[in-house]
């Protein structure tokens, strides 16, 4: 934005000029931002960069008019365009690295696998919106009354006790 004059009127020349002076912004190169923002010392690419919240690398780069996690604009920039509806997975599980090689590409069911068989799916206690402990679903699962009466005492929907007793949810314990 042109700044104003101080003490002078400001005509439509005036303003056309300052801005012709100015040199324009040229964004850097992606090669020289990752080169300049990753931490090459050990066997990851670690991103020194702006973190989300949850912990993954943010680029400011856009692909097909989308912001992307860096991880994402690290494999289009090394490898290739991502396709459609598939993710960037990590086989070195390091969240910030951007390295080619520790990443590829999956389905939504690979993601979930992956995580999996990383420690890193949260079900049962570990989920952020569980109510119940493997105690209380031990106890209701044992339980004869029914499941308006336990959907009071536990705070969960009677409908929830069904699911528990059918072993729809929290399948995991025996």
């Amino acid at each position: 934005m042109v700044s104003p004059l101080k003490g002078r009127k400001q005509t439509p020349e005036h303003i056309a000029n300052r801005i012709a002076a100015t040199p324009a912004c040229q964004p850097v190169p992606l090669a020289i931002r990752f080169e300049r923002m990753t931490d090459r010392s050990g066997d990851c690419w670690i991103w020194k960069g702006k973190e989300l919240a949850w912990g993954h690398g943010r680029a400011r780069m856009e692909i097909a008019g989308r912001r992307v996690c860096v991880y994402r604009a690290a494999y289009t920039h090394f490898v290739g365009p991502i396709p459609p509806d598939l993710y960037v997975l990590h086989r070195c599980d390091q969240e910030l690295c951007v390295r080619p090689d520790h990443l590829f590409v999956g389905t939504a069911a690979d993601n979930y696998a992956d995580a999996k068989s990383k420690g890193r799916h949260s079900h049962g206690e570990r989920h952020g919106m569980a109510k119940l402990t493997a105690e209380d679903v031990r106890r209701i699962r044992v339980s004869y009354l029914r499941p308006r009466t336990l959907g009071m005492i536990f705070g969960v929907h009677p409908k929830h006790i069904g699911h528990i007793r059918r072993r729809r949810v929290w399948r995991h314990l025996a």
